[in-house]
């Protein structure tokens, strides 16, 4: 489903980036510029008996699937265009199998499904010029680190489709680089680029993964002009910055909020390529809020900011403050330091940095902020996890109080062109109005409603949701 904004880019190749978004004229914050359906897509399993499998409506009233027992709709309509789309080969293989594969594996099945059904003539969509439109990674590809978790999904997708397919046969496949594995391992490498994680409405968890055509032309950057987000699975792309004619239209893949390191990391594993935005740019020479720490000078405002360079655990999706090494605050107060005042400083540092790891306390959080910053990613996360469980233990104000504790990390961070900025500010607001503190509500609804308006369409939950906390004021 596309809108009349299609018209307002096109598709080039650019030299060194392959196919690129181009506007065709200027564009304005808050423009839409596309609507998507996905060409195959599957819900998670936090989506399983929440979520329509067709259209991800969030709903109380499902039916599943009776063959299957695994999927559910919101509809007869629902079931009935999902199981042309795919279930109608799915539903077989998951009753095989005992029940739902991992969300990779069944997205790469419909698509291998639809590519053999149109090949015949009989596919509800069409798979072979839309999956050919796609880029993809090589598989095996040595540059790649996740290279090997690459070929692991196209075995298990493989042995999803072949159920009486044993490990030999599967192995003396591969060996003779049979058409049927190698054109698994083809779109093992186009869905690892382009596949969409989608979340639940009010940006929680992942609802469901799904593969878009379209979408697929937008590259990468981590300060980018544009933003996706979802109806249910209907893809919308708008406009968040001021976009010149002829200027390339971009996304993020990975966050905002994301630390250099971490983002770097994953880009490369995911996508092969190393990013060289002018973020990237900048916060390898000047450092990133994100990684920062309290200057020692009590009377000093400016940040000091640490770097954690090749040491972050991608299993655990941690730093190893181990060797950190630190950049200098604007006003100079390290390079001040004696030796053993600056080594007793890096130890403060990292033991903070431990302490993010530990179960979350509210002792433990404002002992950590007095060494980390309030816009540091770890205590951040630290601080989200605290509210979440006082929330959970029907400790509102205490809840209230760390989920204010990290909030310049959602101002200085996140920004205002980012959705879950305005879910943190829907929630703190309902914190205040809880505590009695009506007067603090109502500009955070206001700046919330500003987020919302560039970056979801109007028919979105969170509007709604929006609407609803705002009718009492």
């Amino acid at each position: 489903t596309l809108t009349a904004g299609m018209a307002a880019f096109e598709v080039k190749v650019l030299k060194g980036k392959g196919r690129a978004a181009i506007a065709t004229k200027a564009l304005k914050p808050g423009q839409e510029l596309l609507r998507e359906a996905p060409l195959a897509q599957t819900v998670t399993r936090e989506g399983l008996g929440e979520l329509c499998a067709n259209c991800f409506t969030l709903s109380k009233a499902l039916k599943r699937c009776v063959a299957c027992k695994v999927l559910s709709y919101c509809s007869v309509s629902c079931q009935k265009q999902d199981w042309k789309n795919g279930h109608k080969a799915e539903c077989k293989l998951m009753q095989a199998h005992g029940g739902m594969a991992a969300p990779s594996v069944l997205i790469l099945a419909r698509l291998l499904k639809g590519l053999e059904q149109d090949a015949k003539g009989k596919a509800s969509k069409p798979f072979i010029a839309e999956t050919d439109a796609l880029c993809g990674i090589p598989v095996p590809a040595s540059h790649i680190q996740e290279s090997r978790g690459f070929m692991e999904v196209a075995m298990a997708t493989h042995k999803f489709l072949n159920p009486a397919m044993t490990l030999p046969e599967m192995m003396m496949q591969q060996a003779e680089g049979e058409t049927a594995w190698q054109q698994t391992l083809t779109m093992v490498g186009k869905m690892k680029c382009n596949a969409f994680n989608v979340p639940f409405y009010d940006l929680s968890n992942s609802a469901g993964v799904a593969l878009y055509s379209k979408l697929s032309v937008l590259n990468h950057s981590c300060d980018p002009n544009a933003t996706v987000s979802f109806l249910g699975a209907l893809a919308v792309l708008r406009v968040i910055k001021p976009i010149k004619a002829g200027e390339e239209i971009t996304i993020n893949y990975k966050g905002p909020a994301t630390p250099l390191v971490q983002r770097k990391m994953r880009l490369y594993s995911t996508y092969g390529f190393e990013c060289k935005c002018p973020r990237c740019v900048h916060e390898t020479a000047e450092g990133e809020l994100t990684l920062s720490a309290v200057c020692p000078e009590p009377s000093c405002s400016h940040p000091v900011l640490y770097s954690n360079r090749g040491h972050y655990n991608q299993e655990e999706e941690k730093y190893d403050p181990a060797n950190i090494s630190l950049r200098d605050c604007a006003s100079g107060h390290i390079a001040k330091l004696s030796p053993e005042a600056r080594r007793e400083y890096l130890d403060r540092v990292q033991r903070a940095i431990r302490q993010c790891s530990a179960p979350p306390s509210f002792a433990t959080l404002k002992t950590v902020l007095k060494t980390l910053c309030p816009f540091n990613a770890e205590v951040a996360s630290f601080g989200d996890a605290l509210s979440d469980y006082l929330i959970s233990q029907k400790q509102f104000r205490l809840g209230m109080e760390a989920a204010l504790l990290v909030m310049p990390y959602y101002e200085k961070v996140m920004s205002d062109v980012d959705a879950n900025t305005a879910v943190q500010l829907l929630r703190v607001g309902k914190l205040l109005a809880y505590a009695g503190q009506f007067d603090a509500v109502p500009p955070l609804y206001i700046r919330a409603k500003k987020i919302l308006d560039l970056v979801e369409p109007k028919e979105s939950q969170l509007h709604h949701m929006l609407q609803r906390l705002m009718e009492p004021l």
